[in-house]
Protein backbone atom coordinates (compact mmCIF):
# COMPACT_ATOMS: atom_id res chain seq x y z
CA UNK A 1 0.00 0.00 0.00
CA UNK A 2 2.95 2.47 0.63
CA UNK A 3 4.21 1.81 -2.46
CA UNK A 4 1.18 2.67 -4.44
CA UNK A 5 0.53 5.66 -1.98
CA UNK A 6 4.17 7.03 -3.19
CA UNK A 7 3.27 6.31 -6.86
CA UNK A 8 0.42 8.50 -6.61
CA UNK A 9 1.92 11.01 -4.58
CA UNK A 10 5.79 11.58 -6.91
CA UNK A 11 2.82 11.74 -10.03
CA UNK A 12 0.74 14.44 -8.67
CA UNK A 13 3.97 16.61 -7.66
CA UNK A 14 5.38 16.00 -11.41
CA UNK A 15 2.05 17.00 -12.49
CA UNK A 16 1.88 20.37 -9.98
CA UNK A 17 5.32 21.47 -10.60
CA UNK A 18 4.80 21.24 -14.25
CA UNK A 19 1.36 23.50 -13.83
CA UNK A 20 3.04 26.22 -12.18
CA UNK A 21 5.84 26.41 -14.38
CA UNK A 22 2.88 26.28 -17.33
CA UNK A 23 1.42 28.60 -15.46
CA UNK A 24 3.84 31.32 -16.17
CA UNK A 25 2.02 33.44 -18.74
CA UNK A 26 4.84 35.10 -20.75
CA UNK A 27 2.56 35.91 -23.51
CA UNK A 28 1.25 38.76 -20.89
CA UNK A 29 4.37 39.70 -19.56
CA UNK A 30 6.06 40.58 -22.75
CA UNK A 31 3.07 42.21 -24.33
CA UNK A 32 2.91 44.79 -20.99
CA UNK A 33 6.18 44.63 -20.47
CA UNK A 34 7.66 45.85 -23.40
CA UNK A 35 4.89 46.83 -25.43
CA UNK A 36 2.56 48.30 -22.35
CA UNK A 37 -0.39 46.59 -23.75
CA UNK A 38 -2.52 43.02 -22.79
CA UNK A 39 -2.64 40.69 -24.97
CA UNK A 40 -5.96 39.42 -23.86
CA UNK A 41 -7.63 42.73 -24.65
CA UNK A 42 -5.66 42.80 -28.33
CA UNK A 43 -6.87 40.56 -31.46
CA UNK A 44 -8.31 37.25 -30.32
CA UNK A 45 -7.53 37.89 -26.76
CA UNK A 46 -5.85 34.86 -26.45
CA UNK A 47 -2.76 34.59 -24.37
CA UNK A 48 -0.79 32.72 -27.29
CA UNK A 49 2.21 33.38 -29.40
CA UNK A 50 0.43 33.61 -32.63
CA UNK A 51 -1.88 36.64 -31.39
CA UNK A 52 1.28 38.28 -30.13
CA UNK A 53 2.45 37.67 -33.36
CA UNK A 54 -0.71 39.11 -34.93
CA UNK A 55 -0.66 42.10 -33.06
CA UNK A 56 2.80 42.75 -31.85
CA UNK A 57 4.74 41.51 -34.54
CA UNK A 58 6.78 38.44 -35.40
CA UNK A 59 9.62 39.13 -33.45
CA UNK A 60 7.03 39.16 -30.22
CA UNK A 61 5.45 36.23 -31.62
CA UNK A 62 8.83 34.06 -31.82
CA UNK A 63 10.07 35.21 -28.31
CA UNK A 64 6.60 34.08 -26.97
CA UNK A 65 6.81 31.10 -28.55
CA UNK A 66 10.10 29.59 -27.54
CA UNK A 67 9.73 30.64 -23.68
CA UNK A 68 6.31 29.02 -24.14
CA UNK A 69 8.30 25.99 -25.82
CA UNK A 70 11.00 26.33 -23.27
CA UNK A 71 8.32 26.33 -19.64
CA UNK A 72 7.65 23.03 -21.08
CA UNK A 73 11.05 21.19 -21.91
CA UNK A 74 12.87 22.61 -18.83
CA UNK A 75 9.97 21.33 -15.57
CA UNK A 76 10.06 18.09 -17.59
CA UNK A 77 13.85 17.97 -17.26
CA UNK A 78 14.14 18.71 -14.10
CA UNK A 79 11.83 16.23 -12.70
CA UNK A 80 13.84 13.39 -14.94
CA UNK A 81 16.86 14.29 -13.46
CA UNK A 82 15.52 13.95 -9.95
CA UNK A 83 13.81 10.89 -10.25
CA UNK A 84 16.77 8.91 -11.97
CA UNK A 85 19.71 10.58 -10.38
CA UNK A 86 18.98 11.86 -7.24
CA UNK A 87 19.16 9.05 -3.84
CA UNK A 88 15.98 8.29 -1.77
CA UNK A 89 16.80 5.91 1.27
CA UNK A 90 19.85 4.26 -1.19
CA UNK A 91 18.36 4.25 -4.10
CA UNK A 92 16.60 6.06 -6.70
CA UNK A 93 13.31 6.70 -7.03
CA UNK A 94 13.58 4.71 -10.96
CA UNK A 95 15.62 3.25 -13.07
CA UNK A 96 17.62 4.60 -15.84
CA UNK A 97 16.82 3.49 -19.18
CA UNK A 98 19.11 1.28 -19.40
CA UNK A 99 18.86 -0.83 -16.47
CA UNK A 100 14.63 -1.04 -17.30
CA UNK A 101 15.60 -2.21 -20.91
CA UNK A 102 17.44 -4.87 -19.19
CA UNK A 103 14.85 -6.09 -16.99
CA UNK A 104 11.92 -6.10 -19.01
CA UNK A 105 11.74 -9.69 -20.51
CA UNK A 106 8.12 -8.83 -21.51
CA UNK A 107 6.96 -5.57 -22.28
CA UNK A 108 3.35 -6.14 -20.52
CA UNK A 109 4.97 -7.36 -17.72
CA UNK A 110 6.23 -3.53 -17.51
CA UNK A 111 6.37 -3.36 -14.13
CA UNK A 112 8.67 -6.17 -13.20
CA UNK A 113 11.55 -3.93 -15.53
CA UNK A 114 11.27 -1.44 -12.07
CA UNK A 115 12.39 -3.46 -9.37
CA UNK A 116 14.35 -2.05 -6.62
CA UNK A 117 12.63 0.81 -7.04
CA UNK A 118 9.89 2.70 -5.30
CA UNK A 119 8.26 4.51 -8.95
CA UNK A 120 6.67 1.63 -10.98
CA UNK A 121 6.36 4.24 -14.11
CA UNK A 122 8.24 6.92 -15.72
CA UNK A 123 6.55 9.44 -13.27
CA UNK A 124 8.31 12.64 -15.04
CA UNK A 125 6.01 12.08 -18.12
CA UNK A 126 3.30 13.76 -15.74
CA UNK A 127 5.06 17.17 -16.36
CA UNK A 128 3.82 17.82 -19.70
CA UNK A 129 0.77 17.00 -18.75
CA UNK A 130 0.85 19.74 -15.96
CA UNK A 131 2.63 22.20 -18.07
CA UNK A 132 0.24 22.04 -20.82
CA UNK A 133 -2.81 22.54 -18.52
CA UNK A 134 -1.30 25.30 -16.80
CA UNK A 135 -0.68 27.16 -20.19
CA UNK A 136 -4.29 26.12 -20.90
CA UNK A 137 -5.45 27.55 -17.30
CA UNK A 138 -2.75 29.39 -15.95
CA UNK A 139 -3.58 30.13 -12.14
CA UNK A 140 -1.76 33.35 -12.36
CA UNK A 141 -3.45 34.93 -14.94
CA UNK A 142 -7.38 33.83 -13.42
CA UNK A 143 -7.49 30.49 -15.44
CA UNK A 144 -7.31 32.39 -18.84
CA UNK A 145 -3.93 31.05 -21.10
CA UNK A 146 -2.90 30.09 -24.61
CA UNK A 147 -4.16 26.88 -26.62
CA UNK A 148 -1.48 24.95 -25.91
CA UNK A 149 0.24 24.07 -29.04
CA UNK A 150 3.71 26.01 -28.18
CA UNK A 151 3.60 23.65 -24.97
CA UNK A 152 2.54 20.39 -27.00
CA UNK A 153 5.51 21.54 -29.62
CA UNK A 154 8.14 21.61 -26.68
CA UNK A 155 7.01 18.08 -25.80
CA UNK A 156 8.00 16.53 -28.85
CA UNK A 157 11.21 18.69 -29.52
CA UNK A 158 12.50 17.96 -26.44
CA UNK A 159 12.16 14.37 -26.21
CA UNK A 160 11.93 12.98 -30.00
CA UNK A 161 13.84 14.29 -32.59
CA UNK A 162 13.05 11.82 -35.30
CA UNK A 163 9.07 13.02 -34.66
CA UNK A 164 9.81 16.61 -34.38
CA UNK A 165 11.98 17.22 -37.19
CA UNK A 166 9.95 15.98 -40.37
CA UNK A 167 6.57 17.24 -38.56
CA UNK A 168 8.23 20.82 -38.48
CA UNK A 169 8.95 20.95 -42.03
CA UNK A 170 5.06 19.57 -42.62
CA UNK A 171 3.71 22.86 -40.31
CA UNK A 172 6.19 24.99 -41.96
CA UNK A 173 4.90 24.15 -45.25
CA UNK A 174 1.03 24.03 -44.61
CA UNK A 175 1.39 27.69 -43.09
CA UNK A 176 3.13 29.14 -45.76
CA UNK A 177 0.26 27.60 -48.18
CA UNK A 178 -2.96 28.21 -45.88
CA UNK A 179 -1.45 31.32 -43.80
CA UNK A 180 -3.17 29.92 -41.11
CA UNK A 181 -1.64 28.51 -37.77
CA UNK A 182 -4.79 26.85 -36.37
CA UNK A 183 -4.86 24.11 -39.03
CA UNK A 184 -1.46 23.99 -39.48
CA UNK A 185 -0.60 23.41 -35.84
CA UNK A 186 -3.62 20.99 -35.80
CA UNK A 187 -2.48 18.71 -38.56
CA UNK A 188 1.10 18.47 -38.18
CA UNK A 189 0.69 17.78 -34.44
CA UNK A 190 -2.14 15.16 -34.90
CA UNK A 191 0.83 13.62 -37.57
CA UNK A 192 3.46 13.86 -35.05
CA UNK A 193 1.00 11.77 -32.31
CA UNK A 194 -0.05 8.74 -35.00
CA UNK A 195 3.41 8.44 -35.50
CA UNK A 196 4.07 8.60 -31.38
CA UNK A 197 1.31 5.46 -31.43
CA UNK A 198 3.01 3.74 -34.39
CA UNK A 199 6.52 4.05 -32.57
CA UNK A 200 4.99 2.52 -29.56
CA UNK A 201 2.91 -0.27 -31.31
CA UNK A 202 6.33 -1.75 -33.04
CA UNK A 203 8.57 -1.33 -29.81
CA UNK A 204 5.79 -3.26 -27.86
CA UNK A 205 5.08 -5.79 -30.29
CA UNK A 206 9.10 -6.25 -31.06
CA UNK A 207 9.20 -5.25 -34.47
CA UNK A 208 11.76 -2.49 -33.83
CA UNK A 209 14.07 -3.51 -31.59
CA UNK A 210 15.11 -1.83 -27.45
CA UNK A 211 17.88 0.70 -29.44
CA UNK A 212 15.26 2.32 -31.49
CA UNK A 213 13.84 3.52 -28.58
CA UNK A 214 17.18 5.36 -27.67
CA UNK A 215 17.52 6.49 -31.57
CA UNK A 216 14.16 8.30 -31.63
CA UNK A 217 14.75 10.60 -28.58
CA UNK A 218 18.02 11.85 -27.19
CA UNK A 219 20.06 8.96 -26.68
CA UNK A 220 19.28 6.43 -23.18
CA UNK A 221 17.87 9.00 -21.01
CA UNK A 222 14.24 9.19 -21.40
CA UNK A 223 11.52 5.80 -21.50
CA UNK A 224 9.46 5.89 -24.15
CA UNK A 225 6.08 3.62 -23.82
CA UNK A 226 2.62 3.80 -23.26
CA UNK A 227 2.91 6.25 -20.81
CA UNK A 228 3.97 9.14 -22.71
CA UNK A 229 2.22 8.09 -26.05
CA UNK A 230 -0.78 8.83 -23.57
CA UNK A 231 0.39 11.65 -22.31
CA UNK A 232 1.10 13.31 -25.84
CA UNK A 233 -2.11 11.87 -26.88
CA UNK A 234 -3.77 13.94 -24.04
CA UNK A 235 -2.17 17.53 -24.27
CA UNK A 236 -2.98 16.88 -28.06
CA UNK A 237 -7.01 17.02 -27.31
CA UNK A 238 -6.46 19.48 -24.88
CA UNK A 239 -5.33 21.77 -27.18
CA UNK A 240 -8.04 20.14 -30.03
CA UNK A 241 -10.56 21.26 -27.62
CA UNK A 242 -8.75 24.93 -26.72
CA UNK A 243 -8.79 25.77 -30.89
CA UNK A 244 -12.53 24.90 -30.87
CA UNK A 245 -13.62 28.51 -32.02
CA UNK A 246 -10.63 28.11 -34.94
CA UNK A 247 -12.33 25.04 -35.91
CA UNK A 248 -15.40 26.77 -35.89
CA UNK A 249 -13.98 29.72 -38.31
CA UNK A 250 -12.28 27.20 -40.53
CA UNK A 251 -15.48 25.27 -41.49
CA UNK A 252 -17.04 29.13 -41.89
CA UNK A 253 -14.27 29.94 -43.83
CA UNK A 254 -13.80 32.77 -41.35
CA UNK A 255 -10.23 31.87 -40.08
CA UNK A 256 -7.59 34.65 -39.77
CA UNK A 257 -4.55 34.35 -41.43
CA UNK A 258 -1.02 34.85 -39.94
CA UNK A 259 2.16 35.75 -42.04
CA UNK A 260 4.54 34.16 -40.41
CA UNK A 261 6.99 34.61 -43.66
Amino acid sequence: MDIILYNILIGFCCLIFGYFFGSIPFAVLISKKFYHTDIRQEGSKNAGATNVGRVLGRKAGFLVFGLDVLKSIIPFWITWAILVFVPFGGNTLIGTVQEINNNCGNFWNFASAFDGHILKYPAYWLTFIGTCIGHCFPIFEKFKGGKGAATLFGLAAGTCWLITLPFLVLFLIIVKKTHKMSISVLISIGGAVICHWIFFILLATKVLPVWWDWFIGFGPTILFGLTSTCVITFNYILTVIRHKSNIIRLIHHEESTTNLF
